[in-house]
């Protein structure tokens, strides 16, 4: 296709690139000797215009303005003129887009937007050229004030060397213009104004840099910041709503770049930027932070691939020698000389990648911190209640006990549950105790194991694989209990805790919501129960199996209680038998005593049928009688015996323990036995307060309550303010 150039003074117009409500630009060409030709753009004024005045000293003020302008970031001037009553300006011709141009054709290629490090490549190169022009002066030394007033998208051109040039000083402000604005009177494009140029005041450079936030704004959040339903509304959000801030919609948003974005929108100069090389300065750092690769190479290799269609008509076309088709079919979509008004931009809404990566591995770094320490915090909790080593599983029982001297040796048949006591053989509750029989010296009797002396017996556990048995918790005011019994007996589990098989007596627990569950795998049993507890309540359950299936009551049986049928109803055989091996200087018809249990445990029926006769050793010494066990007490809970209390002097600190801890909390516990008489027979202590235990439970022995039915057991916690 060929063009005819048209003649226009010393230049040849190639073909016209865009056209305005004041003024159209042409790409043209200037020749010289020995076939010297140069590419340029003419943008002259409009025929309709030349015979206002008043529009031509304004054209030819921006002339002059622009003329004094040398920079690599600012387009270049080269003429003034007139030719036949047409005043144009010829200037430097750029082969590139502007910034929404750029945006549109990285679009259809995917791109959410200019990738980060184009667009701080970009806007640092309109810092630069912005300082420049800010701080030109005359050739006298005087400032020109020169303050561009329209920083918009259409304005900044990117080149396809990667060149960023700034465009269209048209409206320009400077302190030698001969036409000045009138008072009132906007000048630019409105959704790129300051605030104070909104209202038409006066401006300086900072008006500038608020423009070149919004372009920041816009380009890396793929958002128009101020472009309302008109102009009116636009203004008045300029002017009077909030600062805006990327990460109000994008979370993710680099936090340095969005203080970045935030000082320059700021609504009061004084708290912008107060020169462009400020802004340009954190902007290069923000790029350095983040190692992101910015320049003329990288930025020229982006253009070239989101025009690469464009570049390949247009090389194709200079092979046909049609390079002036080319240069004007590829230019003229582009208004950048013009400066005019587009309200068009992009509104793409996929997230910057990179921001968006980085605030992901940021989310997952927190919530991997947090699940380290929640776990830190689970091993700590459990290392501080865990049991000591070798704490075997509780169980409520009422062991007897065998002379020190003799070496236990316990039944290997599974099913045999045994608490560990140094010195004592552990049976179960209501199973009667067989007397050792005798056995050679040295032998082990058949189907026992020997243990070594010290060593806690083997547990057969009801429900295996759920970790030792915690011991009881010290009951605290408030605190709700449970009593639990069952047939068959089951291991407990408040909450997931072992806390031994059933009967369970007087477990305290926390008002609130539990759920305890109930195990025997041997009789294939497993029975949650989902209970709320109120303050202080007493929560006691029986479960039966029957068919197969656990069935709830509320009352407690002698059978549930002992774990077997009472000792009336007992089998004449004994259901587990403990063997005992005796010294050679032991009495072999030796009875074990029966000794008082913990304050929990139930009442056991234990009976000891006389050993078959055998020889004693000759020299061996006459054995007393073991001497009868104290009855067995059943344990309350603290309030229930509080309640019953007739008189109950208050117990002190000494003077000594008071002198020593000044202004703290002592809290100490203390076991609280009363017979049937209501008299206090024994004290014992829970939790100690050093040096003041003696003086406390000689004050809960004087106390009286009303007659009981039986020995009664309770935990106390007294608490002392020390001023």
């Amino acid at each position: 296709m060929a063009i005819n150039p048209v003649p226009f003074g010393k230049y040849e117009l190639i073909s016209r690139l865009a056209a305005g409500g004041m003024a159209e630009i042409f790409l043209a060409r200037t020749k010289s000797i020995q076939g010297f030709e140069k590419y340029l753009v003419i943008k002259k004024i409009l025929r309709n215009r030349t015979n206002d005045p008043e529009f031509v000293r304004m054209f030819l003020d921006e002339a002059r303005v622009a003329a004094t302008l040398d920079h690599p970031n600012i387009v270049q001037i080269y003429d003034v003129g007139s030719v036949e009553n047409e005043y144009f300006i010829a200037m430097e011709y750029l082969r590139g887009h502007n910034l929404i141009e750029i945006v549109r054709a990285g679009a259809k290629l995917g791109y959410s937007k200019p990738p980060l490090e184009h667009v701080m490549s970009i806007l640092s190169g309109v810092c630069a050229g912005l300082h420049y022009a800010h701080d030109k002066r005359d050739y006298q030394g005087r400032p020109l004030e020169i303050v561009h007033r329209d920083v918009t998208p259409q304005n900044v051109v990117a080149s396809f060397d990667g060149a960023v040039k700034i465009v269209d000083f048209g409206i320009a402000k400077a302190a030698t213009r001969e036409v000045e604005t009138l008072a009132g009177t906007l000048k630019g494009k409105i959704g790129y104004m300051s605030p104070e140029q909104c209202r038409g005041q006066g401006v300086d450079r900072r008006s500038d840099l608020f423009a070149v936030g919004i372009i920041l704004y816009e380009l890396t959040t793929g958002k128009r910041l101020y472009h309302e339903r008109s102009d009116f509304e636009t203004l008045k959000k300029i002017i009077e709503g909030p600062v805006p801030s990327p990460r109000d919609i994008l979370p993710f948003y680099p936090a340095a770049l969005n203080s970045i974005v935030v000082r320059c929108l700021q609504k009061n100069p004084e708290e912008r930027y107060q020169t462009a090389r400020d802004l340009h300065s954190d902007l290069d750092a923000f790029s350095r932070d983040n190692q992101l690769v910015t320049g003329t190479v990288p930025l020229s290799q982006y253009m070239e691939r989101v025009f690469a269609d464009e570049l390949a008509a247009q090389k194709h076309a200079e092979g046909s020698g049609l390079v002036f088709s080319s240069q004007a079919a590829t230019s003229s979509s582009s208004p950048s000389y013009l400066g005019e008004t587009s309200r068009r931009s992009s509104q793409i809404e996929v997230p910057l990648v990179k921001a968006r990566r980085q605030h992901m591995i940021t989310r997952g770094l927190q919530a991997l911190a947090a699940v380290l320490l929640v776990v830190a915090g689970g091993v700590f909790v459990w290392w501080r209640t865990r049991p000591p080593p070798g704490t075997a599983l509780p169980v409520a029982l009422a062991p007897a006990t065998v002379p020190p001297s003799t070496m236990p040796v316990v039944p290997a048949p599974a099913g045999t549950i045994a608490g560990a006591q140094p010195g004592a053989v552990p049976v179960q509750p209501g199973v009667a105790v067989a007397a050792p029989a005798p056995i050679a010296p040295g032998a082990i009797a058949p189907g026992t194991v020997p243990m070594a002396p010290g060593a806690a017996p083997p547990v057969a556990a009801i429900a295996p694989g759920i970790g030792p048995a915690r011991p009881k918790p010290v009951p605290k005011p408030g605190d709700a209990h449970l009593t639990i019994a069952s047939d068959p007996r089951c291991e407990v589990l408040v909450d997931g805790v072992p806390f031994g098989s059933t009967p369970l007596i007087d477990l305290a627990v926390s008002a609130g919501k539990h759920t305890v569950i109930l195990l025997n795998s041997q009789a294939g049993i497993k029975e949650i129960q989902r209970i709320t507890l109120s303050t202080g309540q007493l929560w006691t359950r029986s479960f039966q199996l029957d068919g197969g299936k656990m069935i709830s009551q509320n009352g407690l049986s002698a059978r549930m209680l002992s774990g077997a049928p009472a000792a009336a109803a007992a089998p004449p055989a004994p259901a587990v038998a403990a063997t005992v091996e005796p010294k050679k200087d032991s009495a072999p018809g030796t009875r074990p005593r029966a000794i008082e249990g913990s304050a929990s445990a139930p009442p056991v029926a234990v009976a000891a049928p006389a050993p078959k006769p055998a020889p004693p050793p000759a020299a061996a010494p006459p054995i007393k009688p073991a001497a009868p066990a104290p009855p067995p007490a059943r344990t309350v809970a603290g309030f229930v015996l509080d309640a019953q209390k007739v008189t109950a002097p208050t117990a002190h600190l000494p003077d000594a323990v008071t002198d020593r801890e000044h202004g703290k909390k002592l809290v100490g516990t203390y076991k609280i036995c009363v017979n049937k008489d209501g008299h206090v027979y024994d004290v014992s202590t829970v939790a100690s307060i050093s040096g003041a235990d003696g003086s406390i439970m000689d004050t809960i022995r004087s106390w009286k309550y009303k007659p009981q039915t039986g020995n009664v057991c309770a935990a106390k916690v007294l608490s002392f303010q020390v001023p």
